[in-house]
């Protein structure tokens, strides 16, 4: 796609089956939100922004497909969090998972405006998570960010309920 074709279904209105996308032409689009649609295509799917949604997103996590295009999966969800959208992911705590895996810097960009641990309170819990020996990765969604202090709250397992500092210090 040329930059000018991009720039052009930037601007648009949310696509519609046919019109072009990164993937390839829209074979299903549906509104997820009033600015926020979702789109499949022949080589891939994704979500569309409008320029309200757009105008939330930090720039360090913009997409690799133009300000409008973001690829499902990480970028995607991402952007999702971001804009205070939760109930549009489908399991946010895999969500979450997969970007501190992907993505860990991004967990620095999100932190505030979705109420969620940064990348030094994730390795804190993923550290106490692994001490106290248990299976699969943190439900790190389930941490509470205080707005004021940025600390986050939440329990490990049902054995300990910590405060973690924004520079990944613990308190229980």
């Amino acid at each position: 796609m040329t930059l000018l074709a991009a720039q052009r279904i930037d601007r648009d209105a949310p696509p519609a089956p046919g019109a072009p996308s990164p993937w390839g032409a829209v074979a299903q689009a549906a509104m997820l939100a009033p600015d926020i649609c979702a789109v499949s295509a022949r080589m891939g799917d994704g979500l569309w922004l409008a320029e309200t949604a757009r105008l939330q997103l930090p720039f360090s996590i913009m997409s690799a497909h133009g300000p409008a295009w973001w690829s499902a999966g990480v970028s995607a969800d991402a952007a999702r969090l971001v804009l205070g959208r939760r109930d549009l992911i489908r399991d946010c705590a895999d969500a979450l998972r997969r970007i501190f895996a992907e993505r860990p810097g991004w967990l620095d960009v999100i932190a505030e405006p979705a109420d969620l641990p940064n990348l030094a309170q994730a390795r804190k819990i993923l550290d106490l998570w692994e001490r106290f020996e248990l299976a699969g990765f943190p439900d790190l969604g389930a941490f509470r960010r205080e707005r004021d202090t940025g600390m986050v709250h939440g329990w490990i397992a049902d054995r300990l309920f910590v405060g973690i500092e924004p520079d990944g210090r613990a308190h229980s």
